[in-house]
């Protein structure tokens, strides 16, 4: 029982770590945005590529 429960928390633990880093991700893409260094149709495509992610 207690290798059952182990075995969900590291199954949780790899979730939330691939959840932290779509939002780094997401957090440094919005970052590049709002600076502008994308113009026109790329940052359209890059927001579009946001919320896929989301």
């Amino acid at each position: 029982n207690n290798s059952w429960r182990n075995r969900d928390n590291r199954s949780r633990k790899k979730k939330m770590l691939k959840l932290e880093f779509c939002l780094q991700e997401t957090r440094s893409q919005t970052r590049k945005l709002t600076r502008g260094e994308q113009k026109g149709e790329r940052r359209h495509i890059e927001i579009k590529e946001i919320r896929d992610l989301v």
